[in-house]
């Protein structure tokens, strides 16, 4: 079991690499990601799609991010033994990506950290948008309609 003294060290190196994440995928900057990401790591985006780590590596590398400001924050850790750690996050969201527009856009993610080979590395990342009461309604009814 961690003694307290080394579950905030852990905390501490989880919330950095997560930081780390964010700036490599901002920067264009594949080879960072391919060291925080455990080779079998799936990245859910919001919408729904999920790629293995050379697909997002491949869209970092494009450049994709570049125009994007993400401000993340870890709102709770989850600490399952030594070397596994879930962590729940914000983010808000700004700029460019490919076509699409964003301004302040929220979001929640929920990450599993692994540690190997003397680091932590991401296995798995989702993210879901955080829409109003009166999004999901208008989404709800819009289902509803499509399905009549």
């Amino acid at each position: 079991m961690l003694k307290t003294i080394e579950i905030e060290e852990v905390r501490r190196a989880v919330e950095a690499a997560g930081r780390q994440h964010y700036a490599a995928a901002i920067a264009g900057d594949a080879a960072a990601i391919d060291e925080l990401f455990c080779d079998e790591a799936i990245y859910s985006h919001s919408e729904g799609r999920a790629e293995d780590k050379s697909s997002y590596m491949d869209r970092v590398a494009t450049g994709r991010y570049r125009g994007l400001e993400i401000d993340h924050s870890v709102e709770h850790i989850w600490l399952l033994g030594d070397d596994v750690a879930v962590v729940r996050g914000r983010q808000i969201s700004s700029g460019g990506v490919g076509s699409v527009e964003m301004v302040n856009t929220e979001a929640a993610s929920l990450d599993v950290w692994c540690h190997r080979d003397g680091r932590w590395q991401l296995l798995a990342h989702h993210m879901t948008l955080r829409l109003g009461p009166d999004a999901w309604h208008r989404a709800f009814l819009a289902a509803q309609a499509e399905g009549a």
